[in-house]
């Protein structure tokens, strides 16, 4: 049997963003299926992980498996019980 695959979440927000701060906020008490990485764009760092990642606009959120491979994309504030529906599919 071959290597199971691991996956990171990030979560790109802005502080000047609206929208950003209600999606940190869906995301405060998020249990992992996956471990969460929040960056704000404004930082340097996260400024520029945020163009590996192809980030345009904010919030915006990302599963990425332990390779590198971008698996999938949420533009926008999003409900973190869809995004675990989704990860919870991928480990089935």
């Amino acid at each position: 049997m071959g290597k199971r695959n691991s996956y990171e979440l990030h979560l790109f927000t802005a502080s000047w963003c609206k929208c950003c701060r209600q999606q940190k906020e869906k995301f405060a008490d998020w249990v992992p299926p996956v471990k969460l990485f929040v960056h704000d764009i404004d930082s340097k760092d996260s400024f520029f992980k945020s163009k590996d990642y192809g980030i345009t606009d904010v919030p915006t959120t990302v599963l990425v498996r332990d390779d590198g491979q971008v698996i999938w994309k949420w533009v926008d504030v999003t409900e973190p019980k869809e995004i675990e529906n989704y990860i919870n599919k991928l480990f089935i």
